[in-house]
């Protein structure tokens, strides 16, 4: 049977026409269906996150926006949906859905656009300030690293930086002390504050790193607060809250549980506030296994055998709460008010045995033993203008004991031998202490800065004021002649900067001087030079002359048998020259440096900081290089290094010579963050540490004779005990995930393996990590008789961290 062909225009058969309407029914539903959609929006340069990105229908119909990390997820109609991805300050992108193979793994890259804003920054606002204030946003420096509790973790790849100890607040900028290193939470000059630093595993920076927007790390003329140290200052840039959204973010780990939480105060204000409080189960463990360990000396100890007979214990409490409220009027004027309260409480037992030998045990006893409160309050405020001003003040109260960790010095109350036990000694219970120190310590610091509207030698023109009153309280109570000594000291900085722009040159000139309520005056001037010498490459050179005030000890007053404080203004020179490059996803940096010092402070521990130094230094010579990459590709792999070497001496006027404190063979920092998938969601982070030939000292220590009043303070000498060398691997696992559960918005595992070469005994894989050295404290070796009161203090040198893990996760809301 033939069929002949419906002629054009002529309706089909009734029954074919129900049948296709049928099928069309059927379909419908499927051809409609809603496509879930995830991704994340990244800057095209760098592959950084873009936060706060919309997403956008190509009618302009808002779909979606992006979180903090760039991470957006929502449903559209169909799988072709045409969208778009904007943002401010980047050039907007219109894209397809059926240009992705899988509509739940989309990324977005967006490219900074060329045109300058006029109404409106872009959100990461420390990532657009000039390259030559060193400024790194939080998000970026977690890039690569990862998420940190600790800011030292940070700190440890800004530009110059080296010298970090493990688990301590000490570091080095371009070869710098850590006492030459200003520390400031927003403008109010703060200590390096760290929770109970006392250098056991766990124990972290007391600024929780959540709270800030970024890190400044500023050392040039014409950035920053006026007191850049004599080293640097490192800036702690508070963040702002969205005055439009509330958020939260809450975090439980074995180390470490937080709770942050910011949103709008009253009208178009914001506030943060955060409390973290350290694990003190976890950090207990960990500090009885990797801390008060230790392998004892003597002739029946076999070399591998841990003697602990009765096993150790910490008593730790440690939190800080921080609030910072901030606002910003229809006029540009800017105030923030914030405050940090840090809390420590310690004390931590060992076994003071030395061998098998049950005749020779010591008592169990505290070898630290303190507690600490430290708060932070300041105001400032800015104008569009530039005309910025500030208040504010810190205080700290502390007691701390130091004892012998490995021996129990006794010094009886008549010559001869005394009882083990401690029962027939001058100290009592206390036969092993070292010190026992009563600290309070309270600056007030205020300041202004204003930009000159008229120019001066063609320069933009800043003057600025800054003054400052620092107290410091000491009592040492474990002697009976030793008393309270206190000394306050008032300084006046007056600076002005001169900055000049145009084409390829960038120079910088600042001028000023300090005066102190002493009677003593220095002058500061520094200078930084910046070319252009081809797209990407950069050439700098700075110098300066940089002066600080600082309370120290003073001469023992040997008629009243009293010590003595007194403030002294220090200066110092340095000079820096190298060359920076930034290729598309490579930056890379290298510089060479130099420091010098007059009549410099030769190191001294804070157990004998009262006894006169019998040597002194004339002056300090320090050289070195700092070498920095960071290296990213298409996604997969993120890369950062950072190396340093130090090499300078104290030169002594009885014509010796010590090394400087911050020397260093060489200090290298690594970390490769790899994505296994390309939905970010899992990263891999390995970090590796190396520092070769940090220096040690020790003291040879004359105590006065007891009861004979106007014997003296005592004295100590300090010379070069020997190097120590540490190597540390470490893995840490990053699992994000959206939620879409609300309020939560996502959640974030993580687990860290510290140490993971920690049991490599092969000296060709020493590099990797093991049994490191580690200085915990310090043990007495006397010479004479008990009576001469006369001893050694060395460093205890230890081992090192083991391999320890830790875990936990962080939702947020």
């Amino acid at each position: 049977m033939f069929f002949r062909p419906r002629e054009k225009g002529r309706p089909a058969p009734r029954p074919l026409r129900l049948a296709a309407l049928c099928a069309l029914a059927l379909c419908a539903p499927v051809l409609a269906q809603a496509v879930d959609v995830r991704g994340v929006v990244l800057d095209r340069s760098d592959d950084s996150p873009v936060s706060y990105a919309k997403i956008l229908f190509e009618s302009g119909k808002e779909l979606a926006t992006a979180d903090r990390q760039g991470r957006f997820e929502a449903e559209v109609p169909a799988k072709g949906a045409k969208l778009r991805a904007e943002k401010p300050g980047y050039e907007t992108l219109s894209f397809s859905l059926d240009d992705y193979p899988d509509p739940l793994d989309l990324q977005v890259f967006l490219k900074r656009s060329a045109k300058k804003l006029k109404s409106e920054k872009v959100t990461a606002e420390a990532e657009e300030a000039p390259r030559t204030v060193e400024v790194a946003a939080i998000r970026e420096l977690e890039r690569t690293q990862g998420m940190q509790f600790d800011l030292q973790e940070h700190l440890a790849f800004l530009p110059g930086i080296s010298g970090l100890q493990e688990f301590s607040s000490n570091l080095s900028h371009y070869g710098s002390r850590s006492q030459d290193v200003a520390g400031y939470l927003g403008s109010q000059r703060i200590p390096m504050l760290r929770h109970i630093d006392i250098g056991f595993p766990g124990n972290l920076s007391a600024i929780n790193p959540r709270v800030l927007e970024g890190i400044s790390l500023v050392d040039e003329p014409g950035s920053g607060p006026l007191d850049r140290g004599r080293a640097a200052a490192i800036q702690f840039r508070p963040a702002k809250a969205d005055p439009e959204r509330y958020a939260a973010v809450v975090g439980v780990g074995t180390a470490v549980s937080e709770a942050v939480v910011s949103g709008p105060w009253l009208w178009g204000d914001g506030f943060e506030a955060s409390f973290r409080w350290l694990n003190s189960s976890f950090l207990t463990n960990l500090g009885s296994r990797f801390f008060t360990e230790y392998r004892k000396r003597g002739a029946e100890a076999k070399a591998d055998d841990d003697l602990t007979s009765t096993g150790s214990d910490f008593d730790l409490v440690a939190f800080d709460l921080y609030l910072n409220f901030h606002s910003l009027d229809t006029d540009g004027v800017a105030t923030r008010t914030t405050l940090l309260w840090v809390h420590d409480d310690w004390d931590v037992m060992q076994d003071t045995s030395r061998t098998f030998s049950a005749a020779d045990n010591g008592p169990r006893l505290g070898i630290f033993e303190g507690n600490r409160d430290a708060g932070v309050l300041s105001w400032e405020r800015t104008d569009a203008e530039g005309f910025g001003v500030h208040f504010g003040a810190f205080f700290e109260t502390s007691r701390e004991k130091w004892r012998d960790d490995t021996t129990v010095v006794y010094i009886p109350r008549t010559a001869g031998s005394p009882r083990k036990d401690g029962s027939d000694n001058i100290y009592g219970e206390e036969a092993n202490l070292l010190g026992d120190l009563d600290r309070t310590a309270w600056t007030l610091q205020g300041g202004a800065e204003v930009p000159l509207k008229a120019k001066f030698l063609g320069a933009a023109t800043t003057v600025g004021a800054d003054a400052q009153w620092t107290s410091e309280t000491r009592d040492e109570n474990y002697s009976p002649l030793l008393k309270e000594a206190e000394a306050g000291v008032g300084s006046l900085r007056l600076q002005g900067t001169l900055l000049w722009k145009g084409g390829a040159w960038k120079n910088a000139l600042s001028a000023g001087a300090v005066a102190t309520t002493d009677v003593q005056a220095m002058p500061e001037l520094s200078v930084s030079v910046a070319r252009t010498l081809t797209e990407g490459l950069d050439w700098k050179t700075d110098a300066g002359w940089k002066a600080q005030p600082r309370i120290v000890p003073g001469k023992f007053d040997a008629k009243a048998n009293e010590p003595s404080l007194e403030g002294e203004l220090f200066g110092s020179g340095e000079m820096r020259s190298g060359l920076e490059l930034e290729k598309g996803r490579l930056r890379a940096r290298g510089f060479g440096f130099g420091r010098w010092y007059l009549e410099p402070e030769l190191p001294t521990p804070e157990v004998l900081w009262f006894f006169d130094e019998t040597r002194s230094a004339d002056r300090a010579f320090v050289f070195g290089a700092n070498v920095g990459v960071d290296w990213r590709t298409a996604h997969r792999f993120l890369l950062s290094v950072n190396a340093s070497t130090v090499r300078g001496d104290y030169y002594l006027a009885d014509g010796g010579a010590i090394p400087w404190e911050a020397q260093r063979d060489l200090d290298v920092n690594s970390a490769l963050r790899f994505y296994p998938r390309s939905d970010t969601l899992l990263s891999v982070i390995l970090r590796h540490r190396a520092s070769w030939g940090q220096p040690t000292y020790a003291y040879a220590v004359d105590q006065y004779r007891w009861g004979n009043a106007g014997s003296g303070g005592g004295e100590r000498t300090i010379r070069h005990e020997g190097e120590i060398s540490t190597f540390r691997t470490d893995l840490r696992l990053h699992l994000d995930i959206t939620s879409r559960i609300r309020p939560l918005k996502s959640i974030r595992f993580y687990l860290e393996l510290d140490n993971l070469f920690a049991g490599v005994d092969a000296e060709a894989f020493r590099w990797l990590g093991g049994d490191n050295e580690r200085q915990r404290g310090w043990q007495v070796k006397r010479r004479g008789t008990y009576a001469d009161q006369k001893f050694d203090l060395e460093p205890y040198v230890g081992k090192g961290m083991g391999l320890f893990v830790q875990f936990g996760f962080e939702g947020n809301f």
